[in-house]
């Protein structure tokens, strides 16, 4: 009778041993489960390929992936004789993110590491060409008048360019109407309606003619 009993508890004890054992496994692969689920990739690639990454000030291995739990980071990329580039970077959940990033010379130490590397200084040129054609498609497209710029007139001339009330943002443009009496204003501003466009819509800035 006592053999039996010792024999069951010993059962019993193991049962509730094998009991904890299960849910200490159960825990950590939740947890091991949220860890990855959270966990993204990002690969940061820099012209000159020398230059210093930081990913909120802790140094980053630049031309591979990495890990990154999902979060915003803030990215900065530094280099002798080259501006030195900041900005933020957004991971989402199980992103690879990839970042290109195209460093500009600042001065004549940047200028002479760009004569003794000419493939990456090609790079960078291309990478200017490539932003001014992205930001000349967008600007077509949100100001599409502008594929109709210039217009003449004898008593006027209508251009586009640089925004005067935000000269900061790049993607912003102006409508230059240059007319010498304000009838000839209200006549340029009746040529835009005329295209199918609403002038009060539009940033318009007028100019006198110059003698």
């Amino acid at each position: 009778m006592k053999l039996h009993q010792k024999t069951r508890a010993r059962s019993q004890n193991i049962t509730i041993v094998a009991g904890i054992f299960i849910a200490i496994l159960f825990v950590f692969g939740v947890a091991s489960g949220i860890h990855l689920q959270l966990q993204g990739s990002l690969q940061v690639d820099v012209v000159p390929n020398d230059s210093t990454a930081t990913l909120n000030g802790r140094k980053i291995a630049t031309g591979k992936a990495i890990g990154a739990n999902q979060g915003i980071y803030t990215l900065k990329i530094t280099r002798n004789g080259f501006a030195t580039q900041t900005q933020s970077v957004t991971i989402k959940n199980r992103q690879a993110k990839e970042v290109q990033i195209y460093m500009l010379s600042n001065s004549p130490v940047g200028d002479d590491w760009l004569g003794l590397h000419p493939t990456q200084a090609i790079e960078i040129e291309g990478s200017g060409s490539r932003a001014y054609d992205k930001l000349s498609a967008e600007n077509t497209a949100n100001n599409p008048i502008v594929t109709q710029l210039p217009l003449y007139d004898p008593r006027f001339r209508i251009d586009y360019g640089g925004s005067s009330e935000h000269p900061n943002d790049s993607s912003a443009i102006g409508i230059y109407i240059t007319a010498q009496t304000p009838d000839a204003r209200q006549s340029a501003l009746q040529l835009i309606r005329d295209k199918g466009f609403d002038p009060s819509t539009m940033e318009i800035n007028f100019q006198t003619p110059q003698d």
